[in-house]
């Protein structure tokens, strides 16, 4: 009713004081049933950003900028691998260039060699902190991930969400498996979406050390052992390159959100910051 009333204002309709008076008191209920507090902020839950993902423009790399095997890379990521060899390293766009929107400035890139084993792989993994915070099946606990990709030839990715409960104590197994979907990537930038509904956590218990986690997996190399985890990826080698992620609540992947790099790097310092010997992820 409010927002009815206001727009008709704004068209210059004629509107009585009555219909006026009935949409300011909508709203003053509405602030009193919640506690005085805005739901929302550019359609986002409140107290979360929209863009759930720290460096998610792969603007931060305090560890240094080319790595090999298992390790950490960007800020909040990292690869891991068996047996199959990788190189993972920071790459500059060109200034202006037209292939990505929002001018980002670096795309994370992973030169994989192909993998012979039944339990070889390579992943990407980013790790969102505390697992309650994203399930539960319903259109209130839609999510949306997007991210811009791009190969050296035409390649699979797929993509796994997996629920971790924590360590220290009698924690619940790892939920794995979770809305797997495969991506074709080919020599071109494209932007892939997925949006997803994870399992509830009810009667799941987390562990004593305060660490469980959602973890999305982007795999690029996945022998027989993980078929159910990767639609059957198999193994894989090649160049994979990856850049804007973003994770926000609902069914549709807006544009990407836009941090100022001083924000951007003040918030991975949370986990590490080696001037502070912080050493986390």
């Amino acid at each position: 009713m409010a927002i009815t009333a206001f727009k008709t204002f704004i068209s210059g309709e004629v509107l009585l004081a009555s219909d006026l008076n009935s949409s300011f008191d909508t709203i003053i209920n509405e602030v009193n049933v919640h506690g005085g507090e805005i739901d929302t902020i550019n359609s986002s839950p409140k107290g979360r950003a929209k863009n759930m993902l720290i460096n998610g423009d792969l603007n931060v790399w305090q560890r240094g900028t080319s790595f090999s095997g298992t390790s950490l890379t960007a800020d909040r990521f990292r690869t891991e691998r068996s047996t199959t060899v990788v190189t993972t390293s920071r790459q500059a766009f060109t200034l202006a260039q037209t292939d990505v929107p929002d001018n980002p400035k670096y795309f994370q890139r992973f030169n994989v060699s192909l993998g012979a084993g039944a339990s070889d792989y390579v992943r990407s993994e980013y790790e969102l902190e505390d697992v309650t915070k994203i399930s539960g099946t319903g259109s209130t606990n839609e999510f949306t991930l997007s991210f811009w990709a791009r190969a050296d030839t035409t390649e699979n990715l797929a993509l796994e969400f997996v629920q971790h409960f924590g360590t220290g104590g009698s924690p619940s197994s790892d939920t794995t498996g979770n809305e797997v979907t495969t991506f074709n990537l080919t020599g071109s930038w494209t932007k892939f979406t997925k949006t997803f509904n994870l399992p509830s956590v009810t009667g799941k218990t987390l562990g004593d050390n305060g660490d469980d986690s959602l973890k999305i997996l982007f795999w690029m190399d996945a022998g027989s052992d993980f078929d159910a985890r990767t639609n059957s990826l198999g193994n894989q080698g090649g160049v994979f390159e990856m850049s804007n992620l973003q994770l926000e609540s609902g069914s549709e992947a807006t544009g990407f959100e836009y941090v100022t790099p001083a924000v951007q790097k003040a918030h991975a310092q949370q986990y590490y910051n080696p001037a502070q010997g912080r050493k986390n992820r």
